[in-house]
């Protein structure tokens, strides 16, 4: 998962919600390279631009697919008081079935922050068993698909590399300045 980058790891903002999945796309380090090289009023640019289209991305669920707990985890209920509890609560309405996706985590996508320091985060609280990294990711979400959202940049290097062309040379244009 990439670093906290603006966001400093002792700010309120962060012990506020210390499970939230945070995305600072200045600190991939092929996008970092490309951006020293670029004057701050253009790259101050294509950071919230493809924030922008990574949000869009971490909104997309993948296809539902059918994974029992029992593959998952190798079995059904970690404990005897696990699956009193899971029959309690069902028979109380606490729990539905079948389960039916809330959309919470993909309308829970924002960008916070501008410029070249804005990040794009997920606050809802399970977002990082959904999406986190190799060792926060539950098993059961690797297995139906989700990817890592920190994986995620790389998995779209070519759409990011063209929102990276296209903002450079509308900021160039702001600029006064002609790219071909």
């Amino acid at each position: 998962m990439p670093g906290l980058g603006s966001i400093p790891k002792n700010s309120g903002f962060v012990n506020q919600f210390p499970n939230f999945i945070r995305d600072d796309i200045s600190v991939d380090k092929r996008i970092a390279k490309l951006l020293e090289k670029l004057p701050d009023a253009i790259a101050d640019d294509i950071v919230p631009a493809i924030a922008e289209y990574l949000v869009n991305v971490y909104q997309i669920y993948p296809p539902k697919k059918k994974i029992t707990r029992k593959q998952a985890f190798g079995r059904t209920f970690q404990s005897e008081k696990q699956r009193r509890y899971f029959f309690w609560a069902l028979g109380k309405g606490i729990i539905r079935t079948p389960y039916k996706r809330t959309q919470q985590l993909r309308n829970a996508w924002r960008i916070v922050g501008s410029d070249r320091n804005a990040i794009v985060v997920n606050q809802t609280l399970y977002a990082e068993f959904v999406m986190g990294d190799e060792h926060e990711q539950s098993k059961m979400m690797n297995m139906i698909g989700w990817e890592h959202a920190g994986a995620v940049p790389a998995l779209n290097k070519d759409k990011i590399d063209k929102i990276i062309v296209v903002e450079a040379k509308k900021a160039a244009k702001k600029l006064g300045l002609i790219i071909t």
